[in-house]
């Protein structure tokens, strides 16, 4: 079974698991060039929906309970050899990763890590688990889909639209290391449908992406746009992704950009548009 994600071009597959084994691209001991796939220790028995390399390490989060036979609750790490758990990892769905001040966060839909009950995201200091401040929340669905740090600080983006306190933050929020804020208006007054997907610095300028048009009152931000720090306030980054800044149809015409990254000193923005 494949499974495809949009990403850094109108379509393309990424490295997230395609069915149960986790892959990687092996080169051969006398090439530079990959040529061979194999599995990273028997892979993981779900989906895989982000990764990232830690102290030599990599570290996966998706929906999976078990990584080569070891019980493995959304979150596992490979150490080259082997597979281990993260504690007694998060309770559902974990969609991303970063590092921030020296310790693994891990965002998602879930409300419980290790025995630690959290609102969507959570800290792993490499021995236990503990909440990421009062976390965020939504009336429907709530999830983190994207982690960055900015300037110092960690920036969570998704299916959500408040604080877990109630306070509206329209699709991302901020945390200084010690509490949340939130980012402007933020970008979306629907962030349950219209989320926030993506989020990098490009220019020393904060960049986020999604399926977004703002919030209700506010510029029209059209799918992309970045934060003007002076001004407390978001602008749209050019015209933005698809025809007039709206998809344009297909079975997943509703995605918007789901993918940023910065290459040869441009901003690449991958999802599913026509136009640009």
């Amino acid at each position: 079974m494949k499974s495809e994600r949009i990403i850094n071009g109108n379509r393309a597959m990424t490295l997230h698991i395609v069915s149960t084994v986790l892959a990687v691209a092996a080169a051969a001991a006398a090439s530079d060039q990959c040529n061979t796939w194999t599995d990273v220790g028997g892979g993981v028995n779900g989906f895989v929906y982000d990764m990232k390399v830690v102290d030599g390490d990599l570290i996966v989060c998706g929906q999976f309970t078990d990584a080569s036979g070891t019980p493995a609750s959304r979150v596992a790490r490979w150490d080259g050899e082997q597979w281990h758990a993260l504690g007694n990892g998060v309770s559902a769905t974990a969609n991303a990763l970063a590092v921030y001040d020296g310790d693994l966060i891990v965002g998602g839909r879930f409300s419980v890590a290790g025995n630690t009950p959290v609102n969507n995201i959570a800290r792993w200091d490499g021995e236990q688990w503990h909440a990421l401040g009062i976390g965020v929340d939504g009336p429907i669905n709530p999830r983190v889909l994207a982690l960055h740090v900015h300037e110092g600080d960690l920036y969570a983006a998704g299916l959500f639209t408040q604080l877990a306190s109630g306070e509206p933050v329209n699709g991302i929020a901020r945390w200084d290391g010690t509490q949340w804020h939130p980012v402007g208006d933020g970008l979306s007054d629907n962030a349950e449908s219209n989320p926030v997907t993506a989020i990098t610095t490009y220019e020393g300028q904060l960049i986020a992406a999604g399926n977004f048009t703002g919030v209700d009152g506010d510029a029209p931000l059209l799918k992309i746009a970045y934060w003007h720090e002076d001004e407390a306030e978001w602008f749209p980054l050019g015209q933005g992704p698809g025809s007039d800044g709206l998809q344009t149809g297909g079975l997943l015409g509703s995605l918007g950009v789901l993918g940023l990254t910065v290459y040869n000193g441009d901003l690449i923005a991958g999802g599913f548009f026509d136009q640009a």
